[in-house]
């Protein structure tokens, strides 16, 4: 009996050790491709520009920074979390990897006003453009992915926003990379470096 005992004790131990080393690849490791029925980027970039329009062209106060940061981190998490989504679409990683900073462009460059609000338009000019043609170029490839297919998957969303071939030889990502923060009038420097994709 107690042979049993310690054998089960022993095999306890061996079953927790093979959860605990489980769990963590469980919670990371989303490995589908964006040819399954996976949402999660999708509604992760949804949810980023939707509170970027809170603050596009608008006096918005800190509390609203403070949760656009939040979902800029999710964002953030997702895509690296789905990193194989990007092998075939290097534009879009890229951007992705720009757009999540942003958050952190506002705090490095506004400060509040009498009323304790931030104005967009009192960024540097550089990071105005930069924003505004974030949403000028590449939003309207998340919106017309969405109203393309009752249920938007992330391979659905990675054509309409990534997919030069698809876009006639330049997706939103694309446009805005190579138009406003790679080209000759605006030079900015991010908080963190990404890497860029060649053309």
């Amino acid at each position: 009996l107690m042979k049993f005992a310690a054998w089960r004790k022993v095999l306890s131990i061996f079953l927790l050790a093979v959860f605990l080393c489980a769990v963590p690849s469980l919670l990371t490791a989303c490995s589908r491709t964006p040819g399954s029925d996976s949402t999660e980027l999708d509604y992760a970039t949804s949810r980023y520009f939707q509170a970027l329009y809170r603050i596009v062209n608008k006096t918005f106060h800190p509390a609203v920074l403070e949760e656009f940061h939040q979902i800029a981190d999710a964002l953030a998490s997702c895509v690296a979390a789905h990193e194989d989504y990007f092998t075939a679409y290097p534009d879009a990683k890229a951007a992705y990897g720009l757009m999540v900073q942003i958050p952190d462009i506002l705090e490095q460059n506004l400060e509040p006003n009498a009323d304790g609000n931030y104005v967009l338009r009192e960024l540097p000019e550089e990071w105005l453009f930069c924003i505004f043609e974030l949403w000028h170029y590449v939003y309207p490839g998340v919106y017309g992915a969405e109203h393309s297919t009752e249920n938007c998957t992330d391979a659905v969303l990675l054509k309409w926003i990534a997919d030069d071939a698809f876009n006639g030889g330049w997706s939103p990502c694309h446009w805005w990379l190579d138009c406003y923060l790679t080209g000759s009038q605006y030079h900015v420097q991010w908080p963190t470096a990404v890497e860029w994709p060649s053309h």
